[in-house]
């Protein structure tokens, strides 16, 4: 007989909806699986390859296999070897491998491959999913996209997108720097009155794709084809005292509305507050997830934050001096936003700043799946939410310090606490 947890091993709701289309006929996976799927090479459960288990042993049959206890040894994916995880669980022979990880082992995050870590791939690459089991089901099933199952995998593909790209400087400004520096991942069409008025500020724009024919008067132009974190990283790795010379650098996305006088303002005001991380608010309509950057629960003054959002941060001279390595870690800038908030608030205190005087505009919409920017990710390995995930599992960053929230005024605190910065 074949024990009821067998049985399991086929994810009922999942198949049917991956497969039949009606996650309500769950109670015919079983037949529907053994007289037409398994034959069609359709997965049971995420570890389960039907045709990869034939390769290995001659047969792709379920049954077989939980029947077989000479079949154990065999692996049954690419993302499942039974030697690998007798030694990583400590069980014994005469338990069914992959029963015993789909009942209990991928639960306890326990490492089931040398090419599958369990716990990174769960907090990682299935960051934020409430039914990872289900999340790797359809993925493996229905998507052509494979995602990193351990951070060395994770690591090759960011440094292969790096290792592609051309980094040119074109324009470099050599004397005659002002106090602050505006860097603006730009596009082809990119256009703005700001860099040819005058202004107390130096722009630097990085053209991702090939800059116009004819160059705007920026202070500095270079050319790299990644994303806004590589060029600072490239950046800070040819050419650091750029950076070095301004006593904070605003980065912009292209596709934040904000002009001069408003810059101007921005770095005002993030001089007399001492801020070490700061932003401007935003519009209400803007592309945003987190509500309180917004007009107007943003307000008009300056609101101490735990992050602030990648599309825009304002770094002080000494927070990109000593944190500067943080965009190393995400080339998307996923995860960026929280890692460096969390940091420059352990070494600087509460220096983490919204500036809600100044209103800026992000006018496109977040899309993830359809929007260009992701589309240019996935096409080349990368994929954002697994970045965030990574920093947050390496880095240790509790729940708290994953999203972007107001910290308590000193008039929101409870009568009779003293508040602890985290």
């Amino acid at each position: 007989m074949i024990g009821a947890a067998f049985w399991e091993l086929l994810c009922h709701e999942s198949y049917a909806w991956i497969y039949l289309g009606k996650p309500r006929w769950r109670w015919v996976c079983w037949l529907h699986y053994l007289i037409v799927g398994e034959g069609r090479g359709y997965l049971p459960n995420p570890f389960f390859d039907p045709y990869f288990f034939k390769q290995e042993c001659g047969s792709r049959s379920l049954v077989r296999y939980g029947l077989s206890k000479s079949l154990w040894r065999f692996k049954t994916s690419d993302r499942f070897d039974p030697a690998w995880y007798r030694r990583a669980a400590g069980i014994a022979d005469d338990v069914n491998p992959l029963v015993d990880f789909w009942g209990r082992g991928f639960d306890a995050r326990t490492a089931c491959a040398e090419t599958f870590d369990t716990a990174f791939v769960i907090a990682a690459v299935c960051r934020d999913q409430a039914a990872p089991r289900t999340f790797l089901h359809q993925t493996y099933a229905q998507s052509a996209w494979r995602p990193p199952t351990t951070p060395s995998a994770l690591r090759s593909l960011q440094n292969a997108f790096v290792e592609r790209l051309d980094f040119q400087v074109v324009t470099r400004k050599t004397v005659a720097l002002r106090r602050y520096l505006v860097f603006v991942q730009a596009g082809t069409t990119f256009d703005t009155d700001y860099i040819a008025d005058q202004r107390s500020f130096d722009v630097l724009l990085n053209f991702y794709e090939r800059p116009p024919g004819v160059l705007p008067p920026a202070d500095h132009i270079v050319v790299q084809t990644g994303t806004k974190t590589t060029s600072i990283c490239q950046i800070l790795e040819k050419d650091a005292t750029l950076f070095a010379h301004y006593e904070a650098v605003l980065f912009l996305d292209d596709d934040v509305g904000i002009d001069g006088a408003r810059i101007e303002t921005l770095f005002r005001i993030f001089s007399e507050e001492r801020l070490d991380l700061a932003q401007a608010s935003l519009t209400s309509t803007s592309g945003c997830y987190f509500n309180c950057l917004k007009q107007p629960e943003a307000g008009v003054a300056v609101t101490k934050l735990n992050a602030v959002e990648i599309m825009m941060p304002l770094l002080s001279r000494r927070a990109l001096t000593r944190f500067g390595w943080i965009f190393v870690e995400s080339v998307s800038g996923w995860g960026i936003d929280f890692l460096l908030g969390a940091k420059i608030r352990e070494a600087f205190g509460e220096t983490v700043g919204l500036i809600g005087e100044v209103v800026a505009d992000h006018d496109r919409p977040v899309d993830v799946v359809d929007g260009r920017f992701y589309k240019f990710l996935r096409a080349n390995g990368i994929d954002a939410n697994t970045e965030a995930g990574a920093i947050i599992r390496d880095f240790g960053l509790c729940p708290e310090q994953t999203t972007i929230v107001a910290l308590p005024t000193a008039s929101d605190l409870p009568t009779g606490h003293i508040y602890l910065p985290s």
